[in-house]
């Protein structure tokens, strides 16, 4: 009951989000800009990539590790969740756990106004320290997710998502589409699989999961900077 209160609240505060985005967007660019970034939400026509890469990117970053080191010898209980393997779960999943009234803010709003000023990598720096920030009172709410979990840890991992979630968004054409499925199958895909530690040193782990989080900032880095080359060849 708990837990279902929680999230009445969470939807409440997502809700009131959305409705700020769509005020402060009307304020700076009127209803057409409005328009404009509602049309963002049903955005679809993009390459193929990236639907894979959002839907699986929370697999390789969080669970193949986990297979490796299981691979290697280590000890893991997992558990699924089957509950949400039900369609209609993915979609509560985008509507009440974040993805849509806090994608239409921070992806919609607030990164391309960050773009006029700075670089991709500091504007997904900066705006996802102010979105860990904004899950702040999470840590504090029995029945939350978050609640009796480590700030600095979430917030360190988040800073380092929001430059993937900034790079998406910004190769997908702006698409809020790719950005809510982004979110939720990551808020997915964690309530979905829990894995727990059996007497294991989760060192090799971290460094696994570290490894293949830099082999897709390398990818990542590359591709800007040949999407880069290519502006300048046209310009």
């Amino acid at each position: 009951m708990i837990t279902v209160s929680v999230r009445i609240f969470l939807s409440g505060i997502h809700a009131q989000h959305a409705c700020r985005n769509f005020y402060g967007y009307n304020k700076r660019k009127g209803l057409k800009g409005i328009k404009e970034l509602l049309s963002r939400l049903i955005a679809w026509r993009v390459n193929l990539f990236w639907y894979v890469f959002v839907l699986i990117f929370n697999f390789l970053i969080i669970y193949m590790p986990y297979i490796i080191c299981s691979l290697l010898g280590d000890n893991f209980g997992i558990t699924v969740n089957t509950r949400l393997l039900m369609p209609f779960y993915f979609l509560i999943a985008i509507v009440f756990w974040g993805p849509l009234g806090e994608e239409i803010g921070w992806r919609g709003y607030v990164q391309p106004g960050l773009r006029q000023k700075l670089k991709l990598f500091p504007t997904g720096i900066i705006v996802d320290a102010v979105w860990g920030l904004w899950h702040l009172p999470l840590f504090f709410i029995p029945g939350a997710s978050q609640y009796g979990a480590s700030f600095p840890g979430f917030l360190i991992s988040d800073i380092a998502l929001g430059v993937v979630f900034a790079w998406v968004y910004e190769r997908t054409g702006g698409s809020l589409l790719l950005s809510c499925l982004f979110h939720a199958a990551w808020n997915f895909t964690n309530g979905l699989i829990t894995v727990r530690s059996v007497n294991v040193d989760m060192t090799k782990y971290t460094i696994i999961s570290n490894i293949i989080y830099v082999v897709i900032l390398i990818f990542m880095i590359i591709d800007m900077y040949k999407k880069k080359k290519e502006a300048t060849v046209k310009a």
